[in-house]
């Protein structure tokens, strides 16, 4: 009758223990080398985005005039977000950075400096890769606004109602 309590790499002759050892390590670097290969893949067959708003969007050299990440219902008053800030006149640029549980219209007015007012269009693009499928969200509008005065110009964001989803407003100077 064997002693149960003998550890059981004793049982095993010299040979099998080291073939075990390395059956194990060769699994672990296949495990490690298919990791490394489906993240290249992931990386150079899922493309970045071009386009005009967005996070790979290329900015323009312009200066950022202003900014605000709407994440949190207590930001709103009323159901809409009001700030104002300092701008000088000239030609500016919307971009946002939304996502797929972004307000579906976003309603922008700027007042002081004759800036005028848009609807944003929330848009999801569907875009087929190997591994799946993914979206790209962008807001369809006219993201060009020139104001002739300087001064103080306040900002209202109306989010129509949708105030738990969230997106970053940018006014970029031209």
């Amino acid at each position: 009758m064997q002693n149960s309590s003998r550890p059981i790499g004793r049982l095993l002759p010299l040979g099998a223990r080291y073939r075990a050892a390395l059956s194990r390590a060769k699994i672990a670097l296949v495990v490690i080398a298919v990791l490394l290969a489906a993240g290249l893949i992931v990386g150079t067959l899922v493309p970045e985005e071009e386009t005009e708003s967005g996070i790979n969007a290329p900015r323009d050299g312009g200066d950022e005039i202003f900014h605000v990440r709407l994440a949190d219902p207590g930001m709103y008053s009323g159901g809409v977000y009001t700030d104002s800030f300092e701008a000088p006149g000239g030609q500016y640029a919307f971009d946002f950075v939304p996502n797929g549980s972004s307000p579906e219209i976003l309603s922008i007015t700027l007042e002081g400096g004759g800036g005028g007012g848009e609807d944003f269009v929330l848009e999801g693009t569907k875009h087929e890769a190997l591994l799946g499928e993914y979206y790209t969200w962008e807001y369809l509008g006219q993201k060009h606004v020139a104001m002739q005065d300087g001064g103080t110009v306040s900002i209202t964001i109306d989010p129509h109602g949708n105030t738990l989803g969230s997106v970053s407003v940018y006014l970029y100077e031209n």
